[in-house]
């Protein structure tokens, strides 16, 4: 999200849920600004989330160009309720989050924290989902559209046989272009 508000002037929208949200974290990534522009609203019960995404058309302005939603699923898998409940409320949700990307043609970046078939309507309906693995060579990140280039973890970074092929590559390209 950093990276996406960090080349235009445009804000976010964050409904947090298992506090995902990190202000510090925000405030090193971005711009000096970019605080300024993230609305950040938190969770802890699954009718506090749920009433927050209903609401969400209040907190939506001309210049908000992306919503997060972290752990979007948790508090419906895992809230204090009957799992039909559950399943009801977050197909409001959801249907509530569809409707306002469609109507204000906003982005999405959407996580969620159980492998449950509310995460899979989630990825059924989204155009581009990138899967998360935690491995002993750090997060691996699986797309259609995406490569994994660089495994990273707190301590060191590892490459793959792929980005060493691309680094030459562009090494000559450059080499090329300065002759």
């Amino acid at each position: 999200m950093a990276s996406e508000l960090g080349s235009s002037s445009g804000g976010a929208v964050w409904i947090d849920c298992l506090n995902e949200a990190s202000t510090y974290s925000l405030r090193s990534l971005g711009t000096p600004d970019l605080l300024d522009r993230v609305k950040i609203g938190r969770a802890f019960t699954v009718f506090q989330h749920h009433t927050l995404i209903q609401k969400l058309d209040e907190f939506i302005d001309e210049d908000t160009k992306i919503i997060v939603l972290s752990n979007f699923d948790h508090l419906y898998v895992k809230g204090q309720m009957k799992e039909w409940e559950g399943k009801e409320l977050f197909k409001e949700s959801w249907k509530k989050i569809k409707q306002l990307t469609e109507r204000e043609d906003l982005k999405v970046l959407v996580s969620t924290s159980e492998r449950s078939d509310l995460s899979h309507m989630i990825k059924h309906d989204s155009g581009n989902s990138i899967e998360v693995q935690k491995t002993d060579t750090g997060l691996k990140y699986s797309s259609d559209e995406f490569k994994q280039l660089i495994y990273a973890d707190e301590d060191s970074a590892q490459t793959t046989i792929p980005y060493w092929c691309r680094k030459n590559q562009e090494e000559t390209e450059l080499t090329s272009k300065s002759v």
